[in-house]
């Protein structure tokens, strides 16, 4: 969890919607276990990215995206090695990017339950509205 936070640590483009920290804690406990220098590199990677580009750039990376059929505008990230596949679930807001779920997609968006973890982004990213509204 160090290498998460380090890798975070002064950034202001990026904020934590409640429950993403747990995602990250489950994730970096069974899934990255073993794995955990190449997805602390490609994280890094990705964060540099977010940091040196505005916010809609994101989904010019090849393994971003723009998810369809949300209420709102989201992306899903994609971090892929051995061991391991890794999609965060990201809104944009502003100049600002809020960082939603992330989970491990198994072989098949359909088997990972893509669906459920969109459900759950959309949710947290209505409690993080609510809260900078508040």
């Amino acid at each position: 969890m160090d290498a998460f936070a380090e890798a975070l640590e002064g950034n202001r483009k990026i904020e934590l919607a409640e429950g993403f920290i747990d995602d990250m804690q489950e994730l970096l406990t069974n899934t990255l276990r073993g794995h955990l220098i190449s997805f602390t590199k490609q994280f890094r990677h990705q964060i540099g990215f977010i940091n040196d580009h505005p916010v809609q750039k994101l989904v010019k990376v090849d393994s971003n995206e723009v998810l369809k059929h949300v209420s709102t505008t989201m992306y899903s990230l994609h971090l892929k090695g051995t061991g391991y596949n890794v999609r965060f679930l990201c809104a944009p807001e502003g100049e600002k990017i809020v960082f939603l779920v992330a989970f491990n997609e198994k072989s098949g968006k359909s088997n990972t339950g893509y669906k459920k973890y969109i459900s759950i982004a959309e949710e947290r990213l209505i409690k993080w509205r609510d809260r900078e509204d508040g």
